[in-house]
């Protein structure tokens, strides 16, 4: 496994979906940084696909990052997510779907 630390997307298959665009945007808030990243994907499969998203977020010293809302859009339809550790986010996914 790499240490590269940066955004993925992941079918179940191992695939990754087709990344068609992104958008940042942001404004500057005394010591902090507020900024909304937008990214869009098509599944070129015919097939619905189960997908992982790992966003890492840096941490240190001098401060980090925090991730504050996820939101996604399938086709028109918003579905808003919670953030969660990933070991908590993990065993709630495992739940669900069991």
């Amino acid at each position: 496994m790499s240490n590269l630390r940066q955004a993925k997307m992941e079918c179940e298959s191992g695939r990754e979906p087709m990344l068609l665009g992104v958008k940042a945007s942001g404004a500057v808030k005394g010591r902090l940084l507020l900024m909304t990243l937008e990214q869009s994907y098509r599944n070129a499969s015919s097939n619905n696909a189960e997908i992982t998203y790992t966003f890492p977020l840096p941490l240190g010293p001098n401060g980090g990052a925090v991730l504050m809302d996820v939101e996604v859009d399938i086709n028109g339809k918003v579905l808003k997510g919670e953030v969660s550790a990933k070991n908590s986010a993990r065993a709630q996914y495992e739940e669900a779907i069991s």
